[in-house]
């Protein structure tokens, strides 16, 4: 039943049926062997196929005819099945011919070719290619009618069929456009089915174009083959038709004023004129980027994303984005296969704004690279479900890297769910690599509540894999959790490095890094191994509870802290320590100095030194080369270790404040310590 010499119209009416077009070709398995008696069945459609119109009024109509390499398969309710093919057309009759199929209730199914209703159910509407303008020749109809008692006479489109649907576009584009190669309808959520079965959900319909000319008068005309399962697109849902020509992409944006179904067996026509399109434009390839200099432009960034490859985008100035009440992350949902490369070209973005939002954050969830950009003011709070930073709730996951380098970053981000992860680039960081970045940014999370797990940085909240690499970062302002005693993380850097190996090196923080709970480091709060060096630390940090350390609050796995510097102000309630403030595991500290403050303001805690506060589980720890050059403020009575001055003192030889050489402790009490290499 392939339907090709479509006649289209325009005007009001109801709709009855779609008819498309397709070849099918008959089955080399079921060719009659003579052993089986030959049936005829016959087959009509309606004189006229009237398609329903819900987006624009105006008339479809389209007129269907039958071609001679038309099969149709009936299946019994055994599972047997035969393929008839067309003997004669009579108008929009037709008489097919087959073996003869034992059974009481039968199936019939169009194209033929489809082996199962399960295989038909399958079929999926991706990847669908348009030739020429306005042409139909890509149309496929699929029809299913169940139930039969009697194969004789069966007609598709009864109102018990299941067929297929399509949507037409009929739009006056740009003068600037000409030869069209893609187009695409998203939305901002799944709401187009891109099966039959409806079990595969899309937030576009797409379709590529070739030899499409509309130079003479920029009509351009389409049409999208849609599933037989009914899809409702709500009131006040926003669409985006996207257009993409050599070197420029154009998108407009439309609101449906009534909510509509896109139902099987029907057309549903949209019409848009050529008015406020929104223009970027390049190819969105590594030679020809999508060029961006409005918030037109970056407005249309998210329809020129193709899923499982990178498009590239250059800006070409600073833009305002005031005007954008609330951004839309690029790429939020699964499965984050949306790449991106964007080049700042050293401009800014003010103002983001992005709240409430799955993974708040200029990209979502960052697959790809970005680079050379600065954001300035932004504004982040994350939803209750998911991380949040100014880049991304997430920087790189599984199977997805991401690097981001040289850039800029200033603003406010606040977390709003329980367990979860804020940082001012990032929520979280996982094959990422993050560098030469500077941050100056009021990274705050009130959601601590002693059971989830909370973790804040002023890089990336948390780090989830040994590939995160984060090097010769700076940050300033105010990184703190305000709530929580238990299982709060908090770093300068990174609040918790959750995953053994991740490096963190030459990065340097001016912040102050405070929380109303634990774990609290000038550069990591809890780092569960690796090594962690060449980093500096000049600002605050304060634990309301336990576990605070000028470079870490916490270690855990085997961990090398090797050339660093604390020369801040440390204040904790029990536990801390110049450079760590406690250990669990095997720890070496090398080449280290604190010329840190350390305040005490109650007596008794467990643990107060000028490296290391405490060990526990009588681990291994080798202090190698380091020297505590700070002070100690701590009530009368309170056991302290105080100066501790190695040999070799060449590693922070410009940092060295080494005030007289005395053998002291290097650590508070209940810390029994093996030293190894030492010469005091």
């Amino acid at each position: 039943m392939i339907m090709r010499r479509f006649l289209d119209m325009f005007a009001l009416a109801s709709a009855v049926a779609l008819s498309a077009i397709s070849c099918a070709k008959e089955s080399e398995d079921h060719v009659n062997d003579g052993t089986k008696n030959k049936i005829t069945i016959t087959a009509s459609l309606p004189d006229e196929l009237v398609t329903k119109v819900k987006f624009e009024a105006g008339v479809s109509v389209i007129k269907p005819s039958w071609e001679q390499t038309d099969v149709i398969r009936i299946i019994s309710e055994t599972g047997k099945s035969e393929i008839y093919s067309i003997k004669e057309i009579n108008g929009k009759t037709a008489t097919f011919e087959g073996n003869e199929l034992e059974g009481t209730s039968f199936t019939a199914i169009y194209p033929g070719d489809y082996e199962s209703v399960e295989a038909l159910g399958n079929r999926s509407y991706t990847g669908q290619v348009q030739t020429g303008n306005g042409t139909t020749a890509h149309l496929q109809l699929n029809a299913m009618a169940t139930g039969l008692s009697d194969i004789s006479n069966i007609s598709f489109a009864d109102a018990g069929a299941k067929l297929n649907g399509a949507v037409k576009l009929y739009v006056k584009l740009p003068e600037n456009v000409t030869s069209p190669k893609e187009v695409s309808l998203s939305s901002d959520s799944d709401i187009f089915f891109t099966d039959n079965a409806g079990s595969a959900k899309s937030s576009s319909l797409g379709l590529s174009l070739e030899n499409v000319d509309i130079s003479a008068d920029h009509i351009f005309t389409a049409y999208l083959m849609s599933s037989w399962t009914e899809a409702s697109i709500e009131t006040g849902k926003e669409l985006t038709l996207t257009v993409k020509a050599e070197g420029v992409l154009i998108t407009k944006s439309f609101t449906i004023e009534k909510s509509v179904n896109l139902a099987g067996g029907h057309l549903n026509t949209i019409r848009l004129n050529a008015e406020n399109w929104n223009t970027i434009e390049g190819s969105g390839t590594e030679s020809d980027p999508y060029k961006l200099s409005t918030t037109r432009n970056l407005l249309a960034m998210k329809a020129a994303l193709v899923k499982g490859q990178m498009t590239y985008f250059k800006l070409m100035n600073d833009i305002d984005m005031s005007s954008i009440e609330n951004w839309e992350p690029l790429n939020p949902d699964e499965p984050y296969d949306l790449g991106i490369v964007f080049d700042g070209g050293g401009h800014s973005l003010k103002n983001l704004k992005s709240k409430g939002k799955t993974y708040s954050s200029f990209f979502g969830v960052l697959y790809g690279n970005c680079y050379n950009v600065k954001f300035v003011d932004a504004e982040i709070v994350s939803a209750s479900n998911s991380g949040a930073g100014i880049i991304g709730g997430y920087i790189g996951t599984g199977g997805k890297p991401a690097i981001v380098s040289e850039v800029e970053a200033s603003g406010i981000i606040t977390c709003n769910g329980k367990g979860q992860s804020v940082g001012g680039l990032g929520g979280n960081a996982r094959e990422a690599t993050i560098e030469n970045c500077t941050v100056n940014v009021t990274v705050s999370n009130p959601m601590g509540d002693g059971s989830n797990r909370t973790a804040t940085g002023g890089v990336v909240g948390k780090t989830i894999d040994s590939a995160v690499k984060i090097k010769n970062c700076i940050v300033r302002g105010v990184v703190e959790i305000t709530k929580g005693i238990n299982n709060t993380y908090t770093g300068g850097i990174v609040g918790w490095q959750s995953a053994a190996g991740a490096e963190i090196t030459g990065c340097e923080v001016y912040a102050t890094v405070k929380s109303a709970g634990e774990r609290v480091g000038g550069i990591v709060g809890h780092y569960q191994g690796g090594t962690l060096s060449g980093c500096k630390f000049y600002g605050e940090v304060n634990a309301a509870s336990r576990l605070a350390g000028g470079i870490a609050g916490i270690t855990s796995s085997a961990s090398i802290i090797e050339n660093c510097l604390s020369s801040g102000k440390i204040v904790c309630k029990n536990i801390v320590g110049g450079i760590v403030g406690m250990n669990e595991n095997t720890l070496t500290i090398r080449c280290c100095e604190s010329s840190s403050t350390i305040e005490i303001n109650v007596n008794g805690v467990d643990g107060v030194g000028g490296v290391l506060g405490l060990t526990s589980n009588g681990k291994t720890v080798i202090v190698e080369d380091c020297i505590f050059s700070g002070n100690m403020n701590v009530p009368t009575g309170q056991r302290v270790g105080n100066r501790l001055v190695c040999k070799k003192m060449l590693c922070l030889r410009e940092h060295n404040r080494l005030g007289r050489r005395r053998r002291n402790s290097w650590q508070g009490r209940r810390s029994r310590l093996e030293r190894k290499r030492q010469s005091l």
